[in-house]
């Protein structure tokens, strides 16, 4: 790697105040930032050309959230029901959620029925600042949720009853580590997609919130189960659950032009290798609310990155 690349990650971990401790292995390929008070964002590019080390099996993005729910002002907020429409949720794509209800982040939720259209319901526990929107899924189908208290306590469950204290909540499937150990080693469910996941490190509180991009060849093709799962021990989590995945993955920051939604990650419906797809509308979501670091610097897309990379080497 040359030598001015090192210098300009280690300057970027000098810039922020690093929660978790980034593995020795993937600091070559991890950049970070502080878009808000209590928030961490890694971002790891990999896998796809002689500038970046051979650290992933494959052209790979990344994106991972730290965040740290006891950060003073920091408050969550799940997507509310639609009221006295059909079914639990009127599908909608995520920065319009964020910009709705004035978020600072936001990520996609749970699995829903596509075939339902507009209105849909998710498959999970939902829950948006105290009020349910869709109940645990049915006795005998195997559904885990993420469930944050209204004192920002998170958790990882697997139960049909609604846990005492759920304040809001989103759920998926199926669960990706438990007590410290990958439990996500099947094959027969393991497949390349992009990929959207939470996981919990119990120790410090802090939630985890893991985005990676797919199904785009050459810029970035996706996770296995397994991976993920391997990816948050590495970073210090120990429970986790997949959420819904493939073109409902997205991740959206209000860090646009006077806090206008900008999508972090690059959907794949659409995509292509140089140009990003579009969101999904999808049932439910996570936000939330944290105070603006005056500091932060954002980041270079990762094809922004990859371009300047490919005109500095070409200039050597």
């Amino acid at each position: 790697m040359r030598p001015w690349f090192v210098a300009l990650l280690c300057a970027a971990f000098a810039a922020s105040v690093v929660e978790a401790e980034v593995p020795e292995r993937l600091a070559p390929i991890t950049r970070q930032a502080e878009p808000y008070q209590g928030v961490t964002y890694y971002r790891l590019i990999g896998g796809r050309n002689k500038t970046t080390p051979a650290v992933l099996p494959r052209p790979l993005v990344i994106h991972l959230l730290e965040i740290d729910p006891q950060a003073e002002g920091l408050t969550f907020f799940g997507t509310p029901d639609n009221g006295d429409a059909p079914a639990e949720y009127t599908r909608q794509v995520t920065s319009e959620f964020l910009k709705q209800h004035r978020l600072s982040l936001a990520v996609n939720g749970d699995f829903f029925s596509m075939e339902m259209g507009t209105n849909t319901d998710a498959q999970g526990l939902g829950a948006s600042n105290g009020k349910i929107g869709s109940h645990p899924a049915a006795e005998g189908k195997v559904c885990a949720s993420l469930v944050i208290t209204k004192d920002n306590k998170v958790s990882i469950v697997t139960t049909a009853d609604i846990p005492e204290g759920t304040w809001n909540a989103v759920s998926g499937g199926p669960i990706l580590v438990t007590d410290g150990e990958n439990v996500a080693r099947k094959p027969e469910n393991d497949k390349l997609h992009p990929r959207t996941a939470a996981g919990i490190n119990t120790e410090t509180g802090h939630l985890f919130l893991l985005v990676a991009d797919g199904r785009q060849p050459g810029f970035s093709e996706g996770m296995y189960l397994s991976e993920m799962a391997d990816l948050f021990l590495e970073f210090g989590v120990n429970q986790a659950i997949n959420l819904d995945g493939g073109g409902s993955t997205t991740l959206v920051f209000a860090d646009g032009n006077e806090g206008a939604p900008r999508v972090i990650n690059s959907p794949s419906s659409g995509a292509t290798r140089w140009t990003a797809g579009w969101e999904r509308p999808v049932a439910n979501h996570l936000g939330v609310t944290a105070a603006v670091n005056e500091d932060y610097k954002r980041l270079p897309t990762p094809r922004e990155q990859e371009k300047a990379q490919e005109a500095l080497s070409q200039s050597k």
